[in-house]
């Protein structure tokens, strides 16, 4: 969740490996690795919204690096994810109603990962 509204659904892994919404990433680029090598902590650029005065249309616009002109304007709905085991959904969407960047993706990269489980998270 981001200031107060659902952005991304998914598995605990499906979010770990493959996150879908710039939150999320800005999330696990917020922590440390618990195994592996150390890697340089990004974080999410900006401050919080102020909840009592949001941003029009997608909140985190403002902090995002892969926002568009439409995130100022448009709120995105929640989508459901192709190919996901359980109901994923996503709330942003690239031009054409294409899913998220696909730089978002960390499969494939070198980080320890969540037990097997079907665990859902939001985020």
């Amino acid at each position: 969740m981001y200031a107060g509204v659902l952005v991304e659904r998914a598995t605990a892994r499906e979010l770990y490996e493959a996150p879908r919404h710039p939150y999320t990433l800005g999330l696990l680029n917020s922590f440390p690795p618990m195994h592996g090598e150390h890697t340089e902590l990004t974080g999410i650029p900006g401050s919080p919204p102020d909840l009592a005065h949001l941003p029009p249309a997608c909140s985190f616009h403002p902090r995002c690096p892969f926002a568009m002109t439409r995130c100022a304007n448009e709120t995105p709905p929640l989508v459901e994810i192709e190919g996901s085991g359980v109901r994923s959904l996503v709330g942003c969407s690239g031009d054409a109603g294409v899913t998220v960047p696909v730089e978002l993706s960390r499969v494939g990269t070198s980080i320890a990962s969540p037990s097997e489980g079907v665990t859902e998270v939001s985020s």
